[in-house]
């Protein structure tokens, strides 16, 4: 096990593992909506890997609303990095000498 942010991770994470950090999460979520105002983000601006790659139409009927596009609903790094690129959504190596991270 390694420590990180006072927290001992496993190496690989276990889908127990997961699902015990996600009820925590989402017990943490519960008390602290009683204390403030919670709202869904708009899917139009926000939606999800799922919607936006495999709904043409959705993409085209909502096109210059999205924000930030979720790259999820598939698996793996560089499976991820590949379908932005194919979709043009990729730009970190064109802009890697204006983020502190360099080059991914």
């Amino acid at each position: 096990m390694q420590k990180t942010n006072s927290i001992f991770m496993p190496h690989r994470f276990s889908m127990g593992f997961l699902k015990v950090h996600q009820l925590r999460f989402d017990a943490c979520v519960f008390m602290i909506c009683l204390q403030v105002d919670l709202y869904l983000l708009p899917q139009a601006a926000f939606p999800t890997g799922g919607l936006y790659f495999k709904n043409q139409t959705w993409v085209q009927e909502t096109k210059g609303k999205h924000v930030i596009i979720h790259n999820n609903y598939i698996t793996g790094f560089e499976k991820k990095i590949k379908r932005f690129r194919d979709y043009s959504l990729w730009l970190v190596d064109d802009h890697a000498s204006e983020s502190p991270l360099g080059k991914l």
